[in-house]
């Protein structure tokens, strides 16, 4: 009898077997795109002054700044309130240095950082000056310190804010540590609080899943679209997860596409900056041991990282812990974000 054989299909046509992608030289490239948006018609900045709060903008926007605490509360882009307050700090927008731990974190880099107390840091408000520069510019320098309870050490941050009459908002930031501090920090950038209609995401970068300064090799640069919930990496013990590295540009947006846009710049022009938005804090995604545990912020805010630094994840819970060269190093450091409101 003879040997019957059949030709079964590997894989469905147009299945994609392999890419790759190649950097151009610098000088061979054009500057990486960011998408400018037309400018406000409404004319020069408004800046009006109460006991309690600055308040900056004209008819297509507004932003308004909490004296006694040094920090942004509201952000109305075309009527839209983009930002939503943190219930403790009664802040929207801060310096950020704390993500949750990934299993490989929990070894030895999540007890390092929760002995400096990482996990806990408060602001203080040193000083607060404010100008306007022209008829379309605004300038705000707030000095403040930020600190664990009890420990003797923090960082001395100091955050200057241009806010154009276009609707743009830079934000240049000065971080010098002080005292017995840690040699290393799991990040460093942005925290922002956005309302919970902004769940829709589009950015120019690596994508479509997540990747960390040691895993990235699966994704690829392009411009992504993802909700909230689709940014969410499901591992099956809830942890530090979905964040994207190598972005020219990050845009949050409502459905009907009014939100805001960040991107960042240094003197050698368009710079790279890496982020993560959830409706799950950290401190949930610690405690959680199965993905039932996670539950969503009581007011259903989107919590946006927008940053400059942040550590791998190595391989600690069964191998050798993030490289030296993966890790953020706790030293003076200064970067300049910039966030654009966007009209829908």
């Amino acid at each position: 009898t003879g040997v019957q054989t059949c030709a079964l299909p590997i894989s469905e046509a147009g299945h994609e077997i392999a890419w790759l992608q190649h950097r151009l030289a610098p000088s061979d490239s054009p500057t990486a795109y960011v998408p400018q948006y037309p400018a406000s018609q409404s004319g020069a900045l408004q800046l009006r002054t109460s006991k309690v709060e600055y308040s900056i903008g004209n008819s297509d926007f507004e932003i308004k700044f909490c004296r006694a605490r040094g920090s942004i509360t509201s952000w109305t882009v075309g009527g839209l309130q983009v930002l939503a307050l943190d219930p403790d700090t009664r802040a929207a927008i801060m310096p950020g240095f704390w993500r949750s731990p990934t299993d490989n974190d929990r070894p030895k880099d999540y007890p390092y950082w929760m002995h400096y107390g990482l996990d806990t840091l408060t602001s203080q408000l040193r000083d607060l000056t404010i100008e306007s520069v022209d008829p379309s510019t605004v300038q705000l320098k707030i000095k403040t310190y930020i600190s664990p309870p009890i420990l003797g050490w923090g960082f001395d941050c100091t955050l200057t804010y241009s806010i154009s009459s276009s609707g743009s908002m830079r934000i240049k930031a000065h971080v010098l540590p002080r005292g017995p501090f840690p040699a290393y920090v799991p990040r460093v950038g942005l925290d922002v609080r956005l309302a919970k209609s902004l769940k829709n995401a589009s950015w120019f970068g690596l994508g479509p899943g997540e990747s960390y300064t040691d895993k990235r090799s699966a994704q690829r640069v392009g411009i992504w679209n993802k909700t909230v919930e689709e940014l969410h990496t499901p591992y099956e013990v809830p942890q530090e997860n979905g964040n994207r590295i190598d972005t020219r540009w990050v845009k949050m947006v409502s459905d009907l596409g009014a939100g805001i846009q960040a991107s960042r710049v240094s003197e050698e022009g368009v710079n790279m900056l890496q982020w993560a938005a959830s409706q799950h804090s950290p401190k949930v995604l610690e405690k959680a041991r199965h993905p039932r545990d996670l539950v969503v912020e009581d007011d259903g805010a989107v919590l946006w990282r927008v940053d400059v630094q942040g550590a791998g994840v190595g391989t600690g819970a069964c191998g050798p812990a993030v490289a030296e060269s993966s890790m953020v190093k706790c030293q003076e450091v200064e970067f300049e974000i910039v966030l654009d409101g966007v009209l829908a």
